[in-house]
């Protein structure tokens, strides 16, 4: 039988046939992920969410997000990311991890890809930066992926009211350009697409009643008992 793909097994793809990513070019490797059903954008802007962290605290083993490839470019030389991540229950934390799947430029680049949680509830958030791994680092990286969140971290963006967060991110490239790419969650322009990952929690409607309305409702009750017992005395005489 053919191997196996190891880069595809490090990421939870486990059944793949040999897949050589180092030699590949980057509409090969794009097409193979589709054929893992991993999602494929051109995106400055995207948003990952997970609106169901405590289910997911429920695996007792070890387990990968589902990954994604992302350009932050519009050329056929715009290099490719890959983000992936663990979640490790027993040990009580969370990692992610980016790939740089390929370049044009034949130099090393220096990619850095800055992470924040977010959450809605609270002003808090986590933020950190990863080195963007190349395909070579990949194999010895993505097994123990060296940034490790505490999930009490996580659990503490909740207030333990909802548990909806997403991340936001930004790749600090070393480029010809320096420049840096924004992907937040802020803008929602339809000329500047945008990447949404997972499915967020709908916009749950309040009922939230003022002071003032409880005190119009009190009266209305008062004048409405009192115009009863009336009715029933003027009823009472007329007999």
């Amino acid at each position: 039988c053919r191997p196996i793909s190891k880069f595809c097994k490090l990421i939870g793809i486990k059944s793949c046939p040999y897949f050589d990513i180092k030699r590949a070019s980057r509409n090969d490797i794009i097409s193979h992920f589709e054929k893992h059903s991993v999602e494929y954008k051109i995106a400055k802007m995207f948003e990952i969410y997970h609106d169901n962290f405590t289910t997911l605290r429920d695996h007792k083993r070890p387990f990968k997000w589902t990954p994604f490839i992302f350009s932050i470019g519009t050329t056929d030389t715009s290099p490719l990311f890959l983000f992936t991540g663990n979640m490790h229950i027993p040990m009580d934390h969370v990692s992610f991890a980016c790939v740089q799947l390929w370049a044009a430029e034949q130099t090393k680049r220096e990619d850095v890809m800055e992470l924040n949680f977010w959450s809605k509830l609270t002003s808090l958030h986590i933020g950190w930066n990863i080195h963007a791994y190349s395909v070579q680092e990949a194999p010895f990286m993505l097994k123990d992926i060296p940034i490790k969140i505490p999930l009490q971290c996580v659990d503490n963006l909740f207030s333990g009211v909802q548990d909806e967060f997403g991340i936001t991110a930004a790749i600090r490239s070393s480029g010809a350009s320096s420049t840096r790419t924004r992907m937040r969650t802020v803008v929602r322009s339809p000329i500047v697409p945008m990447f949404v990952v997972g499915l967020p929690l709908p916009e749950r409607k309040r009922e939230v009643t003022s002071v003032d309305e409880q005190e119009g409702q009190g009266h209305m009750g008062t004048v409405l008992v009192i115009l009863f017992v009336a009715f029933f005395i003027w009823l009472f005489q007329k007999r």
